[in-house]
């Protein structure tokens, strides 16, 4: 964590400088960036939860399946019978519970919740491909992530 000072905003960036998480792009010369050493002083003028918390960005989903077997049986994914017909996605920070964003896949069209975006997709495949592509717009942390997603890609 640093200090920058005369920084200058750049406000004809090339689109490869932007993207829909960052859409601003400021150039500062290494020499005015100063790391920041001692945090008391700050501490006295900003709440130390500015300076302590996780800005991690973190994607949780439920899966909502049925199986048209019997009632009864589990869903898995080697029977045909087993459908996803729904997946709930949130993004949030890590330490703050409030969504930045809540996502609904469905299969057919759902009532509307204003809570929520909804997207229908029509089937089992465009909604786990819908998964995906909502999934690789955000930042990628975690080799896990591009793996699921790569196995995801070859449906």
């Amino acid at each position: 964590m640093g200090l920058i000072s005369d920084y200058k905003y750049n406000f004809s960036a090339p689109y490869y400088a932007k993207s829909q998480h960052c859409p601003h792009a400021f150039y500062v010369h290494i020499g005015n960036f100063q790391p920041i050493v001692d945090f008391e002083p700050l501490y006295k003028i900003y709440p130390s939860s500015l300076f302590s918390r996780d800005r991690a960005l973190v994607l949780t989903w439920d899966i909502e399946t049925y199986d048209s077997r019997e009632l009864g049986n589990f869903p898995q994914a080697e029977n045909d019978t087993a459908q996803v017909f729904m997946i709930c996605m949130m993004v949030h920070w890590k330490d703050d519970p409030k969504p930045l964003e809540q996502i609904r896949l469905v299969d057919v069209e759902t009532a509307p919740d204003p809570r929520c975006m909804i997207i229908i997709c029509g089937n089992q495949t465009n909604l786990l491909k819908a998964f995906a592509l909502c999934w690789k717009s955000l930042p990628q942390t975690s080799s896990l992530a591009l793996t699921i997603l790569d196995m995801i890609g070859h449906l």
